[in-house]
């Protein structure tokens, strides 16, 4: 489902992330853990298109996402969720019509599960 193989990222001439490697199969919950600097975020923003890797691979259903602008990664289905921002501090994630949302959201884009949302 999501394959991130021997990640290199650069700020400048600063070799943030050294050959990051790992997969996240359909119904798998990954996660990276790691001190303050040590790449979680940049990993994460590669993975989105947020920041550009250098060298590796990051493919999401099959589909190289080096290469795809992170408005079309968002179309496929993936996408951070910030933790601790209350960003809805008045909605419940449980409400009716925020779940609808997403749902419709998701199966708009032709995606025809959920189970990779994690």
């Amino acid at each position: 489902m999501l394959s991130v193989k021997d990640l290199q990222v650069y700020y400048g001439s600063i070799h943030a992330i050294k050959g990051v490697s790992f997969e996240v199969n359909e119904g798998e919950i990954v996660t990276l853990i790691g001190a303050n600097g040590a790449g979680k975020t940049t990993t994460l923003h590669a993975i989105c298109g947020l920041v550009k890797a250098k060298a590796g691979e990051i493919t999401f259903c099959g589909q190289n996402l080096r290469t795809t602008d992170p408005h079309k990664i968002i179309r496929l289905g993936l996408a951070q969720v910030p933790e601790g921002r209350r960003i809805f501090a008045r909605n419940s994630i449980a409400r009716p019509n925020v779940i609808e949302f997403s749902r419709r959201s998701f199966f708009a884009s032709g995606i025809s599960s959920l189970s990779f949302i994690r």
